[in-house]
């Protein structure tokens, strides 16, 4: 009967520990992405085989799991020239999931990952109990982690969840063992005892083997045992966070050889296309060094590249204009924004100030919280957000379930009607659709197109965002969606029934800019926008030669050469939205994929360049 009592929140939980066993192989398309073949295929091999040895029957059991398209990104590493390989991926996830993925292959890593996400709801509901009516704090954890970016990650066989479980656990049974009185101060007797401390340290190491920049999370319950000069405590805790750590890379020594993976030298992604090799055919793009020169200028390559962990040991090389201009990014970006894909983020920041401005270990939690954010801003300006596989920002993912332990009142109890229509507006497709929209020239980003996210800025200081392509014209980068531009020959297609985002891009202030437009359809009612320039007109089958004379840049940033990284150029950018009603479908054998409705060809003629634009 009590836990009849728990009421919504256990049938939610029975619901969705169940949901991953039932729904298809996870995937959209129904491939591996990013970094999954070698956690997913480390899972079952020490599943089955016992051992992180890469041979013939793993390659197999690939194909078994995946069988429709090749694996792009199937990372390996060895410490033999090539001769023996291993998975090159911390092992400690797929440990913990090998299992539940061995039952149920990829669903079960699915679903392993799902009892993580409700193991930490629990815990939130739990936190958040103790200073309000179990209603309220059960429907705030729930929204906290479904109704936000946590459960896209569910779906990924990756160790973000994980990592968000370290941190929660962590600080949850931390803070919670430092609890002395105050309103909702009665613990249970493990919760009060050095054990719930032992525990905490210990679940952090899971996320701190992964990500070693997890160790930060830590920071606010040894920083309230040094306040509270529990000086047993934290000898207790940093015990237990020594040895978890030793056990842990023990395990990986006993496995692989090494500590982690990503302290062997030759480690690497390669492509897998043939299910039926009687040997394992991967080669490194480039051959094992034969001398001690080599071997040490391949070592000093790779240190400037940042492979593995030595990236860490750097002194970060980074401009305060770079810097300005990501943290907008950060916190707003279209891709990336932290209040846009975790809404919950914004009002637990709101309900601290409000009433727990006072708290002690809430700062040090605020503060540990963003220095992780800051530290991926700071040491890899170009990919803080991810890399090419990402939702929202990858890599702050794992950090911001701690922002939750900023939360004592939630009130008025009202706030979590916005914040749950926010999450409905910008998180709602995702939550609907946690493998990624069906959606011509498909990417994990395609929820980005249309409202409420089109008002928001597209980060132009990462390396790679998905879904975007492009073409040079006379000098200038043209670019923009892969489902509204289409680069053919010497033409730009431009999409019709759509307002196409049109980017150009030059080293040089662009003074006077003429293209050529023509409709594949006559009488097609066409309208263009570049600042306060805007036309209408009508286009035909005949050519319309457009002439543009900005006076300013849409926006102009500085940027890092490709020719030399520690230069610096301007970058002037100027956005044309187009907009055309009709269009048609060609027949066309060019570039495979869906076939595009072309509403005009865009043919640069002329660019001239004269005095310095600035942003309007």
């Amino acid at each position: 009967m009590a836990l009849l009592r728990g009421g919504g929140l256990v049938a939610l939980t029975l619901v969705l520990a169940l949901l991953p066993l039932g729904a298809h192989q996870p995937g959209q398309p129904p491939v591996l992405k990013a970094d999954e073949p070698a956690y997913f295929l480390a899972a079952l091999s020490l599943a089955h085989d016992g051992d992180l040895r890469v041979d013939v029957e793993d390659r197999r059991r690939l194909f078994e799991n995946y069988p429709y398209l090749p694996v792009q990104n199937f990372i390996v590493m060895s410490d033999d020239g090539w001769r023996t390989l291993y998975f090159g991926k911390p092992y400690l996830y797929s440990l913990l999931a090998a299992p539940m993925t061995a039952l149920w292959g990829a669903r079960g890593m699915v679903a392993f990952n799902m009892l993580l996400l409700l193991a930490m709801v629990w815990m939130a509901a739990s936190w958040l109990e103790r200073h309000n009516p179990t209603w309220l704090a059960r429907t705030f954890a729930v929204g906290f982690f479904v109704a936000s970016l946590a459960w896209v990650y569910v779906y990924w066989l990756h160790p973000e969840v994980l990592n968000m479980f370290a941190g929660v656990g962590c600080l949850y049974f931390g803070l919670r063992a430092l609890e002395t009185t105050g309103e909702g101060a009665e613990r249970s007797s493990f919760l009060a005892s050095p054990w719930a401390l032992v525990l905490s340290s210990t679940i952090l190491a899971l996320g701190v083997y992964n990500k070693p920049m997890m160790a930060a999370l830590g920071l606010p319950v040894i920083f309230e045992l040094l306040r509270l000069r529990r000086w047993r405590g934290l000898a207790v805790w940093l015990g237990g966070a020594v040895v978890s750590m030793a056990l842990i890379a023990g395990g990986a020594v006993l496995l692989t050889g090494e500590p982690t993976a990503y302290l062997v030298e030759l480690r690497a992604g390669f492509s897998v296309h043939d299910p039926n090799a009687q040997v394992v055919p991967i080669r490194p793009d480039r051959p094992a060094p034969t001398s001690a020169e080599e071997a040490a200028a391949e070592q000093k390559q790779k240190r400037a590249e940042g492979a593995g962990w030595w990236w860490l040991a750097r002194i970060p090389d980074i401009k305060g204009f770079e810097l300005a201009e990501d943290v907008p990014y950060f916190f707003l970006g279209r891709h990336t924004g932290l209040f846009l894909y975790q809404p919950f983020a914004l009002l637990s920041i709101g309900l601290f100030l409000l009433y727990g401005r006072r708290r002690f270990s809430g700062w040090c939690v605020l503060v540990s919280t963003f220095a992780i954010g800051f530290f991926f801003l700071t040491f890899i300006p170009f990919n803080w957000h991810g890399g090419g596989g990402f939702v929202g920002n990858r890599y702050f993912v794992m950090a911001y379930p701690a922002l939750l332990f900023l939360v004592t009142r939630i009130q008025p109890a009202w706030l979590l009607l916005p914040t749950f229509a926010a999450a409905g507006l910008f998180v709602g497709p995702m939550v609907i659709s946690p493998h990624g929209l069906s959606v011509p020239q498909g990417t994990l980003q395609a929820h980005v197109r249309h409202a409420p996210f089109t008002p928001f800025p597209v980060e132009l200081s990462l390396a790679e965002i998905p879904g975007y392509h492009g073409q040079v014209q006379s000098g200038l980068w043209l670019w923009g969606r892969k489902d509204q531009i289409r680069p053919v020959g010497e033409e730009m297609w431009l999409l019709a029934g759509d307002k196409v985002e049109l980017y150009v891009q030059s080293r040089e202030p662009v003074s006077r800019l003429v293209f050529d437009l023509v409709s594949p359809v006559s009488d097609n009612a066409t309208r263009i926008e570049l600042l306060d320039d805007r036309r209408e007109l009508v286009l035909g089958t005949d050519p319309e030669r457009l002439i543009f004379s900005p006076t300013a840049a849409t926006r102009v940033r500085r940027d890092r050469s490709r020719q030399d990284p520690g230069d610096f150029v301007d970058i002037h950018i100027y956005r044309f939205d187009v907009e055309m009603q009709r269009g048609r479908l060609p027949s066309w054998d060019g570039e495979p994929g869906p076939r595009f409705f072309r509403g005009a060809s865009l043919r640069v003629v002329e660019a001239e360049f004269g005095a310095a634009a600035g942003p309007e």
